[in-house]
Parts: structure tokens; sequence; C-alpha cells
């Protein structure tokens, strides 16, 4: 069918409907053709330009676009964590709660007893951070049914991990707590290489688990110079955050195939906006394919702009996810009902820039922490200020020293000074987020 039929159909459809009506027809459907079908028109017609526009912005459209190449089965670590599902105890057996508790009153005995039946997935995971690349299979051709159960089995086993290395320290086994620590920045690396926000998410957990281990083995071995040493060593510098074109990569191609796959179920779907009201996506009666048209026009123009606009700052990863969540925020508060859809499924970018920033306090604390001790054990004193800037307000760390211990603090998401105080502040989740961490250990005030 030509469009100017098309056209003449939907015109009729929108008379039919205003006969229903107590207001003149020409009104309604007037009214019904400005609002509903120009919108979807207009995009669709830009739906040329925005291809042209994507391919020269290298925006993945394609399953291969995420995952190009192929890595050996014997430089793969996906294969190795894969397997820790064979041998991993299940959420009912998972004892790592029980570790911390011990842990907390200096039961390493306890604590290593309850993490024993980790102790298979934990060499799994030992021998996995030994490869240089990991890549999980995943059918990217249908995405919509793509599951990503390796996350899960990560992120428990950097938690077994943790506890482990902290047992250890509270023991002296340094050497141990260093490979610990080690495997946990390995295990991180290795959840940053997938193209999708949810890897990048745990990667910032596993590597602020890997800063949380360090600081309580440097606690454990105060006065030690070279325990200190090879702790520092273990943690090592800031770890380099992906570019975030490869963070997004999944994204993008997901939604670009959520508009081209929209069928009329799709379409009608209601999406909630953020001021909390409920609108239709497209009406049934218009046309699937003008929507769709519609729909990956808005997508690509979307994702076009953003990989352009994290080409303006490919030195800071946290600009580049700060200029992204603006856009996705501008989006949301579009009127064209052309971008419901891309509004509807665009995931909270806010929160890569937040978990960013957060892994980034979590390990200056630790390497403030860390030096703080050593500084100490050389010369018997605390230091009177450190050298890391907090990433949330762009000043130097906190700092308290006294006859008792030391305590270096990050003011937190909330950027509000509560002097190192934080979630479980005077046993009340959530009055305080500061990111802390201090010799000895309070936890009204530690963070993990």
């Amino acid at each position: 069918m030509r469009k100017n039929e098309k056209l003449q159909k939907l015109a009729a459809q929108c008379k039919k409907i205003a006969r229903l009506a107590t207001v003149p027809v020409a009104v309604v459907a007037a009214s019904l053709w400005t609002a509903v079908v120009l919108p979807y028109a207009r995009a669709g017609q830009g739906l040329s330009e925005a291809r042209a526009a994507a391919s020269k912005a290298n925006v993945p459209v394609q399953a291969a676009d995420l995952e190009p190449g192929t890595v050996p089965p014997s430089a793969n670590a996906a294969l190795l964590y894969s397997r820790i599902a064979d041998v991993a105890p299940d959420h009912k057996s998972d004892r790592t709660e029980q570790a911390r508790q011990a842990l907390l009153r200096g039961d390493t005995g306890t604590a290593l007893a309850a993490l024993k039946n980790w102790d298979r997935g934990l060499e799994l995971a030992t021998q996995a951070a030994a490869r240089p690349s990991c890549r999980f299979e995943h059918n990217w051709s249908e995405p919509l049914s793509t599951m990503f159960p390796e996350f899960s089995l990560m992120k428990g086993a950097a938690k077994a991990l943790h506890l482990r290395a902290w047992a250890r320290g509270l023991d002296g086994d340094v050497a141990g707590a260093v490979q610990d620590i080690q495997t946990l920045r390995q295990l991180a690396r290795h959840s940053a290489m997938s193209p999708t926000m949810i890897g990048q998410l745990v990667a910032c957990n596993v590597d602020s688990l890997a800063a949380t281990a360090a600081r309580r083995v440097a606690a454990a071995s105060r006065g030690d110079q070279a325990a200190l040493a090879n702790v520092s060593a273990a943690l090592g510098k800031e770890a380099l955050f992906p570019d975030a074109r490869k963070t997004l990569a999944g994204e993008s191609y997901l939604m670009v195939y959520i508009s081209r796959h929209a069928d009329r179920d799709f379409v009608s779907t209601t999406a909630t906006n953020p001021g909390n009201k409920t609108a239709s996506l497209a009406p049934r009666w218009l046309p699937v394919p003008m929507a769709r048209s519609a729909y990956e026009a808005r997508a690509l123009e979307f994702w076009s702009d953003v990989f352009g606009a994290t080409d303006q700052h490919k030195e800071d990863p946290i600009s580049q996810m700060e200029a992204v969540a603006l856009r996705a925020k501008a989006v949301r508060f579009q009127s064209d009902p052309s971008y419901r859809l891309l509004a509807a499924y665009l995931p909270e970018m806010s929160l890569m820039a937040t978990a960013y920033r957060k892994r980034v306090a979590y390990e200056r604390t630790a390497l403030a922490l860390i030096a703080a001790l050593q500084y100490e054990a050389k010369t018997g004193q605390w230091p009177q200020r450190t050298a890391f800037v907090d990433p949330f307000n762009g000043t130097r760390l906190g700092t308290s020293a006294s006859k008792d211990g030391f305590i270096v603090w990050s003011v937190g998401p909330d950027r509000l000074d509560d002097r190192g105080a934080g979630p479980e502040r005077n046993g009340k989740k959530g009055a305080a987020d500061d990111i802390a961490a201090m010799v000895p250990e309070d936890q009204s005030r530690a963070s993990e």
C-alpha cells in the first residue's frame, strides 16, 4: 500500500473515532492527527538520516557488533567461572553472613569453617583470574531472552573472597590475603569486559570489595611495614574504567532491537513516566510499521548523540556517564509520543556515574588508610591529612586521628559530610552514606 493510501486510511479511522464524540468530527480528527499521527510520521521520515548518523558514530545495531572476534578456550576465564555454579553453595547453605559476623568478633576459626563450602568455587575463581580474557556465550540475536547468571556467581565468589582475605589477614597470612585481593581485582576486570551495564555495575561492586578487603588486611597488619607494602601493592593503582562505548554497547543494541521488533502488543504497552502518569506508547490503530520506523529513528538519534558526547570525555569515564545521564533525563520528559518507547526502556544511566564514583571512593579511602598506617609504622604518628581527593566533592578526603586510631572518609553520594558515619549510623540504615575506612574497625562508621 502506498504512503498516501496509508495516510488516507488513518484519516478515515480518526473520523470514525470522532463520530462517537460530541464535538465536531473535524476538531477531533485534527486533534488526533496533530497529537499522534504527525509526530510518528515525522520521526519515521528521519529514519534514513538517523541510520547514516548511527553508522558514522559506530553505534552497535547488530549482534556481531557487541563482541567481535573470538577468544581461545585456554584464555577464556568464563569457562572456569561457569563451573562455579556446579560447586558453589546454594542460598540456603551459603554461610557468608555467618562468616562476616564471626570476623567482626575476630573469630577467624568460625569464619573459615563457614566459608568451607566455598573452597572449590574460590579455587576456580583463582584459576580464572589468571586468564587474560572473559567472554560468556550469549545469544545476542535474541536479546530479550538473554539471561546473565554469571554475574550472580561472580558476586557470590567475590563476597566469599573478601571474607577469606579478611580472615587470612587477621590470622597473619598476608600472602594468602594478598592473593585473594588480587583475584578480586581480576574478577572485577573480567566482569567489566561485558558490553552491558550490569557487567560494569558488578565490576564496581567487586572492586569495592577488593578495596574493603585490602584496608581490613592492612588494619590487621598495623605496624608491619613489609606486610603493609604488600597489601598496598595488591590493591595497586586505581582500576581503570572501560570506555563508555563498551559499557553502553549492549544497551544501545537492545534499544534498537526493541524498536525494530515492536509488535502491536509492544506498541500498545503502557509505560510510567517520571511524573507517575501512565500513557499508552501508541494507539492500536496506528500502523505498526509507522511506529517501528519512528521508534528506531528516535533510538538511533539518541545513541548517536550519546556516543558523540562520550567522545568529548574520553579521559574521564565518570563525566562520560554523567553526560549520558543528562541526555537520558531529557528523553524521559519529551512530550513527543514518538519518544515513548525509548523513554520506557532506557536504563537509569545516573546509576553508572554514581557507581563509578563510589568505586573510586572505596579505593581511595582504602589506599589513604594504608598510606596512613605506613606513615604511623615509620614515624609513630598519624598524618595530619591525606593527598587523596574525594570523587564526590573534589576536595581532599576527610581525616581524623586520635590516640586510639585513624579514620578517612568520603562524603558519599549525598555529598553531605557526616564525618565518616556510614549507613548503619545509630543503628538506623540510610541515616548517612559516607564511605569510610578506619583502624580500629567501627561498625557504626565502616563501609562495606
